[in-house]
């Protein structure tokens, strides 16, 4: 046995050698992420315009609910929302309003037009 030697395997690779296939995956999912949230930000900006700008013609602003995802489409000055809601009205019943949001170009401010229906 004095002859007998040990081979230790060094580097990297032999002490973590699931780490290059959890790097191939990760770094690619990442940037689809950053990607994706970069992309959706703006829409969340314009949203919570809009969300503000409906809040502020109700009788009870903090029953506020929005139930159903905006209809985008863009305009040559901005964007517009089609948006549903539900909140309370002045005597505290639950309505559902329904509109579009304006949102201008610089995304500083919103213009909201409730349907009549």
């Amino acid at each position: 046995m004095t002859g007998d030697v040990a081979q230790v395997a060094v580097g990297p690779r032999a002490r973590a050698p699931w780490l290059l296939p959890v790097l191939m995956l990760a770094i690619p999912a990442g940037i689809v992420a950053v990607f994706y949230l970069l992309m959706a930000l703006p829409e969340r900006q314009d949203m919570a315009l809009c969300d503000e700008a409906i809040k502020a013609t109700l009788k009870a602003p903090s029953t506020y609910r929005r139930i159903e995802g905006p209809g985008t489409y863009r305009v040559a000055n901005g964007s517009r929302y089609m948006i549903e809601y539900d909140a309370a009205n002045g005597f505290g019943v639950p309505v559902r309003g329904r509109g579009n949001c304006k949102v201008n170009e610089a995304r500083t401010s919103a213009s909201w037009v409730e349907y009549n229906f």
